[in-house]
């Protein structure tokens, strides 16, 4: 009797779980689309001047939040230690859109899509390219505030004879 009850009560509640949100209005559409070209503008402009502290704020200050980088996975505290890390010694990077797209899902979700040119420009004089690079990002509303929580960033290998000493070698796959 009690696994009856415990059954009818369970599917009573998935029944009247709503199963997705409400459509969002053109309005309440358009005014997330504002506000997250205005978000993902300002976090290219804090990569672009190394505005490590910026860079740091953009994301959401949890370790259900991950970064992606082609083979490497990070929680947000390790994000912060690598920023600490690897951010000073750069000066600056060069961010040219290629194509860029945005996907609003709720009122405070959004995803935008980015590919373009990427160059890491250190202070040593040494620099990095990456013609063809990918970012996802997915961001949500936290007290008025866009945070990153989600990040994927990727990158097409360059030629054998260009990636000299750019980045670590990864594992296929499809090797045996």
């Amino acid at each position: 009797m009690k696994r009856l009850l415990f059954v009818t009560g369970l599917i009573l509640a998935l029944g009247c779980t709503p199963r997705h949100e409400t459509a969002l209005t053109e309005t309440q559409k358009n005014q997330v689309l504002t506000e997250a070209q205005q978000a993902t503008a300002a976090f290219i402009d804090h990569i672009e001047k190394n505005d490590v502290e910026g860079i740091k704020a953009s994301f959401l200050n949890s370790d259900h939040v991950k970064l992606i980088l082609n083979d490497q996975s990070f929680t947000y505290t390790e994000l912060i230690k690598m920023a600490d890390e690897f951010l000073p010694k750069l000066e600056g990077q060069e961010m040219k859109i290629k194509s860029e797209s945005f996907q609003v899902l709720s009122p405070k979700h959004f995803i935008h899509f980015w590919n373009g040119y990427n160059a890491i420009h250190y202070k040593d004089g040494n620099n990095e390219s990456y013609p063809d690079f990918f970012m996802t990002y997915v961001y949500q509303k936290d007290d008025d505030t866009w945070k990153i929580i989600h990040a994927h960033e990727s990158w097409k290998a360059n030629h054998p004879q260009d990636m000299e000493n750019e980045m670590p070698p990864t594992e296929s796959l499809n090797e045996e």
